[in-house]
């Protein structure tokens, strides 16, 4: 028997990945004990991979002095609080439609927002 991984991405670009990807069952304790540290050292722990949100650009981290010389924690308490006081702003000018939408796209990148390009090359 197989563990079948598929993922597919390319909904809202000009294009369409899929990726699949299968495991024997007598080998995925083993190899999600692989995975574990790596995600551990990255500040992943719990968290799904999505390569598309650890490669993605934050804006807010550009907004951060010296970003890249803090670690972790530091990082995404910086982020959450610049995203706070973004959707702040969209609640005080009355669009409701901009901050439902950025909240979505903030809570799916949530576990992203610490690492950076430099972070995801080394993996």
């Amino acid at each position: 028997m197989y563990f079948l991984y598929l993922d597919e991405s390319g909904s809202d670009t000009s294009h369409f990945v899929l990726f699949g990807l299968a495991i024997p069952a007598t080998t995925w304790q083993q190899k999600s004990s692989q995975i574990t540290p790596i995600k551990k050292s990255y500040g992943l722990e719990g968290s799904e991979i999505h390569t598309g949100w650890m490669t993605r650009r934050y804006i807010e981290q550009e907004k951060i002095p010296n970003f890249d010389r803090l670690d972790f924690e530091a990082r995404r308490d910086a982020s959450l609080k610049i995203r706070s006081t973004l959707l702040n702003r969209y609640l005080e000018v009355g669009d409701r439609k901009k901050f439902q939408s950025m909240k979505k796209a903030y809570q799916k990148t949530k576990d992203y927002i610490h690492l950076t390009l430099r972070n995801v090359k080394a993996v």
